[in-house]
């Protein structure tokens, strides 16, 4: 996946998850992870749960998923296949924060 690497930070059990920058409102989570989860509504898919962190969900902001001081609202999350067994990945879309 290319992207500049913005932040890396641990999972409550010590794996390294990257947050990628694919383009201005698209984010790549990414790392180690045996077990995740999801869930989706009619829209897409609403949140993605790694296996110790992050959990992540629409309508949260980038900070706080994962501590990067990032603005912006997760408009959209959904998992993409990863190369490397016992990984993860989940794309971002971000929709800048309104100032009102």
């Amino acid at each position: 996946m290319s992207g500049a690497l913005l932040h890396t930070f641990k999972s409550r059990y010590g794996d390294e998850r990257r947050l990628i920058a694919v383009d201005a409102t698209t984010l790549i989570v990414e790392g180690p992870s045996h077990y995740t989860r999801g869930s989706s509504d009619d829209d897409g898919q609403v949140m993605a749960d790694f296996e110790g962190g992050p959990f992540l969900m629409r309508g949260m902001t980038v900070e706080q998923c994962t501590d990067y001081p990032m603005e912006g609202i997760i408009e959209s999350v959904r998992f993409l296949p990863h190369e490397k067994s016992g990984h993860a990945r989940c794309e971002l879309k971000i929709k800048p924060q309104s100032s009102d």
